[in-house]
């Protein structure tokens, strides 16, 4: 016949073929000596590892009958000890379970952000085919290096005395200098603007200048204002920083950055001679504009610099220190950085125009990149263009 012991949850059972089986809870256990080893330290019996099974319960069952247990305060000491440690084991289960949430959430995150970072990468590199495909200047701009020359100015004009007693005195064409200093490198165009250009900005339909046939010709008859439009609509448009540029910065450029025994009394030549082959002037040019690009360049590969259209500058009306006493102003006495004068209503212009002689005895205003003319916001002249400059960040 069976024998049956019953300790808390668990039954050992000694069948009557000697096998022995246990169950917890009513379900079997898989592993009997498993089981048996489980009873044998709830209860406190030595057992040794040599037994058989039918041994092992033979003897637990007979310890279990005769009352050879731990005591119940023990046991239930042992039970305390365990569910205590449960919660641990629940709570370090618990954390566990929130380390991979915030792991999957944050693998989440970062797709999202690679995501994001790609649509991003991708509609800035469209805006930016956008932007060269819709700017006429692509490639035309040519960088200047930062540097310091003699600013040198062609001077002319009559200084009138207060007392009316004295005689005016006369300036022809006396050469005044300044030290200037460009302290950061710049971009400026090949060319001045074209009509071409022009219309691709400001459209078709407005063209004001005088000599037309060709988009190639220099746009001209430009007000001081319709270059500040035309120039506010092209950077909205690519997104950058082209704006005219300073008069000390085109003069710089125009000598091609040279230093000053290096200087050119034109852009690309110092002698008259030479001058047809880099300017339109009023020995070559038959009275009018001609396309831009057709004679040679400076050294920094700018073209028309000398003659074809007066270039408007961003600085407002002939420098202050050209009006003042002009033996104040020989190389030396005069140094400034990066200047861009300010004062009154006109704007500096430079380079002479297609009608302008090469140089003259009797007026300053000539092709020579020394001399300068000036312009209102409003003037309009078949005689004045302009040329773009850009910032470097």
């Amino acid at each position: 016949m069976a024998k049956k012991a019953t300790y808390e949850d668990y039954v050992v059972t000694i069948e009557d073929n000697n096998s022995v089986n246990v169950t917890k809870d009513g379900k079997l256990c898989g592993n009997t000596k498993d089981a048996l080893r489980e009873i044998a330290a709830l209860i406190g019996m030595e057992f040794d590892a040599s037994w058989t099974t039918r041994q092992f319960g033979a003897k637990l069952l007979k310890a279990i009958e005769g009352g050879n247990v731990v005591p119940a305060s023990d046991t239930t000491s042992a039970k305390v000890e365990d569910k205590k440690e449960k919660p641990a084991n629940s709570a370090s289960s618990s954390e566990e379970d929130a380390l991979k949430a915030r792991i999957a959430e944050l693998e989440k995150e970062l797709k999202k952000k690679k995501s994001v970072k790609a649509e991003a990468d991708i509609k800035e590199e469209k805006n930016a085919k956008k932007s060269k495909s819709n700017d006429p200047f692509e490639g035309l701009m040519v960088k200047v290096c930062a540097g310091m020359y003699n600013q040198r100015y062609l001077y002319s004009g009559t200084d009138y005395p207060v007392d009316k007693r004295k005689k005016p005195m006369e300036f022809k064409n006396r050469l005044s200098n300044r030290r200037v200093t460009i302290t950061k490198p710049f971009n400026i165009c090949k060319y001045p603007v074209t009509q071409g250009q022009w219309k691709q900005i400001m459209g078709e339909g407005f063209n004001p200048s005088h000599f037309r046939g060709d988009d190639n010709l220099p746009v001209e008859c430009v007000t001081v204002e319709e270059m500040f439009e035309f120039i506010d609509k092209l950077n909205k448009l690519t997104g950058k920083k082209y704006r005219l540029p300073t008069e000390a910065e085109w003069q710089w450029a125009a000598v091609g950055a040279a230093k000053d025994d290096d200087q050119g009394k034109w852009a690309g030549c110092s002698k008259e001679e030479d001058l047809e082959q880099y300017a339109w002037f009023a020995r070559n040019s038959d009275g009018k504009t001609h396309p831009v690009g057709k004679k040679k360049p400076n050294e920094l590969g700018l073209y028309d610099m000398s003659g074809n259209v007066w270039e408007c500058c961003a600085d407002k009306i002939a420098p202050t220190w050209v009006k003042k006493d002009f033996e104040e102003h020989k190389l030396g006495n005069s140094e400034v950085k990066d200047p861009c004068e300010g004062d009154g209503n006109d704007y500096v212009l430079k380079g002479g125009a297609f009608d302008r002689l090469a140089s003259s005895s009797e007026h300053h205003i000539t092709c020579c990149v020394y001399s300068y003319g000036m312009t209102d916001l409003t003037n309009r002249s078949l005689r004045i263009g302009f040329r773009l400059a850009e910032t470097i960040e």
